[in-house]
């Protein structure tokens, strides 16, 4: 798991003003409703594999430098890049988010990255606006890549403290336990392993409650995100989860504010 920020935005602080203490959330997606093009891909791993919000099926590209790219259309403002279900550090493979004005003539949002392991990553830059962005791969071997999301991240107005428990620490799995006709312990088999835990809010102000995160609950209805709730303390601590039900913020106080509380869970991490 990783958070990979940008020398400008370590420089600069976020674009939007909140703390990288502060959690970032993307789950908005220009590869869920732009038009995606790539590299080269394998038989059977089609390109669609790895922007269709499934993680159980992957593309893969023929071989290395590879890139999956997607023409928005029109200039986005963007400010993450995340992937998840992934073997690119089992591969050896180098990644970089770029983006460009004719689809032809690239820059990096970040420098590149090489990861250690394949757990999610998530890339946060500076805002930069572009019609075309792509994650570029370079190095190692041909990986097997099934989730790539690019858009602008949910910068959250209030920190996590207490009673939050990460989601590296934040296990669950389900096991069978085996036994003999005797009854003696034979072990156990790992029947699925995953990460859960709760997110909770206070004192949010109302008005951003309904401009900036009300459209995050309506997408979190249907879509799996990344999550990172500490980037710059904990920048190894992120995940790609989903809610499995609607978040419902709520009054609290008198000056105006809400809050709200929601459940995740998401793909193994270790």
């Amino acid at each position: 798991m990783a958070v990979v920020l940008s020398s400008g935005i370590l420089a600069n602080g976020a674009t939007s003003g909140v703390s990288l203490k502060h959690p970032r959330v993307g789950i908005e997606d220009l590869y869920r409703d732009g038009t995606v093009t790539a590299s080269s891909e394998v038989t059977g791993h089609p390109k669609e594999n790895a922007v269709d919000g499934l993680d159980w099926d992957w593309w893969e590209p023929t071989g290395v430098p590879a890139w999956i790219q997607v023409d928005a259309g029109s200039a986005q403002a963007v400010t993450y890049m995340g992937i998840a279900a992934h073997d690119l550090g089992t591969q050896g493979c180098s990644v970089t988010p770029q983006y460009s004005s004719d689809g032809s003539t690239w820059s990096d949002a970040t420098s590149a990255h090489s990861p250690s392991d394949d757990t999610p990553i998530m890339f946060l830059f500076e805002e930069v606006s572009a019609r075309y962005w792509r994650l570029y791969i370079s190095g190692g071997s041909a990986p097997q890549l099934a989730v790539v999301q690019v858009g602008k991240s949910l910068d959250f107005q209030r920190a996590l403290y207490q009673g939050h428990s990460p989601l590296p620490l934040s296990r669950q799995t389900d096991v069978r336990p085996n036994r003999a006709e005797g009854g003696a312990r034979l072990g156990r088999s790992i029947i699925r392993r995953g990460v859960a835990t709760s997110v909770q809010f206070q004192n949010l102000k109302a008005d951003w409650v309904r401009s900036e995160l009300d459209p995050f609950i309506k997408l979190a209805r249907t879509y799996a995100f990344f999550f990172a709730w500490r980037p710059t303390t904990y920048p190894d601590e992120v995940g790609w989860v989903w809610v499995n039900g609607d978040i419902v913020p709520e009054n609290s106080g008198p000056a105006d504010r809400m809050s709200v509380s929601f459940d995740v869970q998401g793909i193994a991490n270790g």
